[in-house]
């Protein structure tokens, strides 16, 4: 996986586009997208920020398909995350099997091809950090996240309306057909609240620090 610096949820993530033109509900959603990739270091969340920044500047046809004709700034955390997908792909291209720092003078610790093409397909969804078995790959943990969140929303609001914890926690966990486990309902809605408020927290301190 791509290599994530890991920086603190707190910090601004130096992204800030005019507020006149965008609307503060979309800042905010493309801003906890990428908190949620510091969190889980999943870079299907910055695919999905990247994709809504560049909507944004998208232009939409007769058809309504959109197309972009204008330059886009994005995040240096989605640059960087681009910098060493891009380059670990250049790398596949030119059939290189050993890892090459990414420094300006790359090209001179090229060695003969010796990666297949292949080969160099299948490592692909590894050089994007997309990689790994049915339940571990970054796909599954993206959905076990959606599912967290889900069911500790789910569990709030019940006991928002007066229902005990356990009764709470128990129909929230039951809303993915989930099968019963005491333990395991309390971690997975514990988890999902702690992702969340991680997630809120970091949101609302940099719409302060703005």
């Amino acid at each position: 996986m791509p290599d994530n610096t890991n920086k603190s949820t707190s910090e601004n993530i130096g992204w800030d586009p005019d507020p006149s033109s965008v609307s503060p509900a979309i800042i905010n959603a493309i801003n906890m997208e990428i908190d949620m990739y510091r969190q889980s270091n999943n870079p299907l969340f910055l695919w999905s920020a990247l994709s809504n920044i560049i909507m944004l500047h998208a232009h939409e046809k007769e058809d309504g398909q959109l197309v972009v004709r204008q330059e886009v700034t994005i995040p240096a955390e989605i640059a960087d995350y681009l910098l060493r997908s891009a380059f670990s792909l250049t790398l596949l291209g030119w059939g290189q099997k050993q890892k090459i720092p990414i420094t300006k003078d790359w090209t001179s610790k090229l060695r003969e091809a010796s990666l297949k093409t292949e080969e160099a397909l299948k490592l692909v969804p590894k050089v994007l950090g997309l990689s790994g078995k049915p339940r571990t790959s970054a796909f599954s943990h993206l959905r076990s996240h959606q599912e967290m969140a889900a069911q500790a929303l789910a569990y709030n609001a019940l006991v928002g309306q007066g229902m005990k914890a356990d009764v709470a926690r128990q129909k929230a966990f039951k809303i993915f057909g989930a099968e019963k486990s005491d333990d395991r309902e309390e971690k997975r809605v514990t988890a999902g609240r702690h992702f969340l408020r991680g997630v809120v927290k970091s949101v609302l301190f940099s719409k302060k620090n703005r």
